[in-house]
């Protein structure tokens, strides 16, 4: 359906009383596949599986020049990954085509690989100096201006912060590249350390409990799952909406639990074909790059078809604004009206509201606006 603004939805209400206390849905659909990819320290490859963790494919992407894979990220467009041994950043397309070294060389070892908006963030396994460059390469540049963290395994990125875990129970640190600050923020045995909103989620590195800490109150609960694993050698770990997913080296598994503490799954995917299971990359960017749409659907509700996670942020005349994280299909954003315009509705029986719909993606830093139309009555 078209998304022009001269397009218009019409939203009913049974009685006025009902309207005033009740909410207006819209749902935000991923309207894509989602995929997990493990990156292979044993070999140059990456393998690829549906989010679902069905039809897993170990040499999904056939790294050049045989460099074994270190750290992965993603933007909406390209996965990047470390060639541990090649002194390079490369990258592919989504689909897997399109493989060049986009960071042909650097003065580090690369290892762990993070982005944050248009910018990649990698650093030395041995000396500990992070690096940074546009997404698209250029010039290098260091953010911390000496040697910091020796050992980085794992390194992820939220809210314009980088999450460091190290070897050797050197715990998890934050890091900021603005600032150039470090901190140390969970000191437990874990190489990983991922955020979703105020908390931060490891899996301790024997892999038999998973721990989270609210970075707010710095109330920490080292034990919050137990797994009833051990030995697992609990790798890389990421978040793609309500779940965690970690690489369980020792058995070659993916596994996978909710981020509520329930549907431990030890066996989520196996992945066969991968020599050395360490990193991970989860999400359900679309790799066509589409812009979001926002669609006419039934019972009152409208659908916003959009390329991967983000914010989505409601606005309209006479309707409260929303701002809810798209962490996933199926999320739900309520609208209210305010007063003035249940009395408006009340006095003409119906009300024209233009809604602008707003889309923030977290990984390409980018927005994209739309506007829809609709009749309350």
């Amino acid at each position: 359906m078209s998304c022009s603004a001269s397009r218009r939805t019409v939203i009913g209400l049974a009685a006025i009383t009902v309207f005033l206390s009740a909410m207006i849905l819209l749902i935000v659909a991923a309207g894509a596949r989602g995929f997990i990819y493990v990156g292979d320290s044993g070999s140059p490859k990456i393998g690829r599986a549906n989010l679902d963790g069905s039809g897993f494919k170990p040499d999904f992407i056939d790294v050049e020049d045989s460099y074994r894979v270190g750290g992965l990220a993603l933007t909406r467009d390209h996965i990047y990954w470390a060639a541990q041994d090649g002194n390079s950043i490369y990258r592919a397309r989504l689909d897997g085509s399109g493989v060049e070294a986009v960071i042909p060389e650097t003065a580090e070892d690369p290892w762990a690989l993070a982005t944050i908006g248009n910018r990649l963030y990698w650093s030395d396994w041995e000396t500990g100096v992070i690096a940074s460059a546009p997404i698209d390469g250029g010039d290098i540049t260091y953010p911390f201006d000496s040697a910091v963290l020796e050992n980085i395994e794992n390194m992820s990125s939220y809210g314009g912060l980088l999450y460091a875990g190290l070897s050797f129970s050197q715990g998890i640190w934050e890091l900021d590249p603005v600032s150039g600050s470090l901190n140390l923020v969970a000191d437990y045995d874990s190489v990983n350390g991922v955020r979703s909103g105020n908390h931060l989620y490891w899996v301790t590195f024997d892999g038999d409990v998973i721990g989270r800490k609210n970075l707010n109150s710095g109330m920490a609960d080292p034990d919050w799952i137990t797994t009833g694993q051990s030995g697992s050698d609990a790798a890389g770990a990421a978040i793609q909406g309500k779940y965690i997913y970690w690489v369980d080296a020792a058995r070659n598994r993916v596994s996978r639990a909710r981020l509520d503490g329930t549907e431990v799954d030890l066996d989520f995917l196996e992945i066969p074909g991968i020599s050395g299971p360490w990193t991970i990359a989860v999400d359900w960017i679309r790799n066509d790059g589409a812009n979001f749409k926002v669609k006419k659907s039934k019972k009152r509700k409208l659908t916003i078809d959009n390329p991967g996670p983000g914010r989505i942020v409601v606005k309209g005349k006479g309707v409260k604004k929303v701002s809810v994280k798209a962490t996933g299909p199926n999320t739900t954003l309520k609208l209210k009206p305010k007063p003035a315009l249940a009395r408006k509705i009340r006095k003409a029986g119906k009300a024209k509201v233009k809604l602008a719909i707003e889309f923030r993606a977290d990984l390409s830093g980018k927005t994209k606006k739309k506007n829809k139309k609709v009749t309350f009555r």
